[in-house]
């Protein structure tokens, strides 16, 4: 379980019905999430990500509408809720790490801007840094960590994140295989209501309640794991 995490009240009800275009890509979605865990899977440049991007509101819909919890965050239109304003924390493949800051900052981060104060937030992060096992890292920044500590961090940041909904995009494609199944119980077990993970990996896939699978820019519906 997770240091410190949102209370538990049951998954969050994530719908979406539209169609996401950019230059050449179109993806067209029609499904819903409702379970704790959810796995996405399908092969590279389908979309994946962009589902993670759409729901954390970095992309918008160009026609359609989606939902989290019931309400309304982006009706390609009148709506749209800024990413800040979802409840939603990501990991995401590239890291994206503030290079400025020292690792513990960058894990304090999302806690400081929830209102801790600077030491409070430092030592909630020593906390989710211990649990990624990446304590000895704390004080370093981020160009002195090797990708698989970078991607550690970034999960820390993540599972930081007070948010009802934990987006995770190939979290654990950097990381050795000593460190793997830790990190899974440990993502798995996170208190965060909802969580959405692209994977390709079909032991990631099985720790997920349903499946959902994207094929040729297409979003099929959940399959449910035995």
């Amino acid at each position: 379980m997770s240091p410190m995490a949102p209370p538990a009240v049951g998954p969050v009800r994530i719908e979406v019905r539209g169609v996401v275009r950019r230059e050449d890509f179109t993806l067209r979605l029609d499904t819903a999430i409702s379970e704790e865990r959810t796995a996405v899977i399908g092969p590279n440049g389908v979309g994946k990500t962009t589902l993670l991007r759409l729901i954390a509101g970095l992309e918008r819909l160009e026609s359609g509408e989606l939902k989290i919890d019931g309400r309304v965050v982006d009706n390609a239109g009148s709506v749209f809720t800024a990413a800040h304003q979802r409840s939603v924390a990501v990991a995401f493949q590239d890291h994206r790490l503030f290079e400025h800051l020292r690792v513990v900052d960058n894990v304090a981060y999302p806690l400081r801007r929830a209102g801790l104060k600077r030491a409070a937030a430092r030592n909630r992060a020593g906390d989710y840094l211990a649990a990624v096992g990446l304590s000895e890292a704390a004080m370093v920044r981020p160009a002195q960590l090797s990708g698989g500590q970078r991607q550690r961090a970034s999960i820390a940041r993540a599972l930081a994140t007070p948010a009802r909904v934990l987006l995770l995009d190939e979290p654990l494609a950097s990381v050795d295989d000593q460190s793997r199944e830790d990190l899974r119980d440990l993502l798995t077990s996170t208190e965060h209501r909802t969580v959405v993970w692209v994977t390709h990996d079909p032991d990631d896939a099985r720790y997920a309640d349903t499946t959902l699978t994207l094929t040729s820019r297409t979003l099929n519906r959940a399959s449910s794991q035995p």
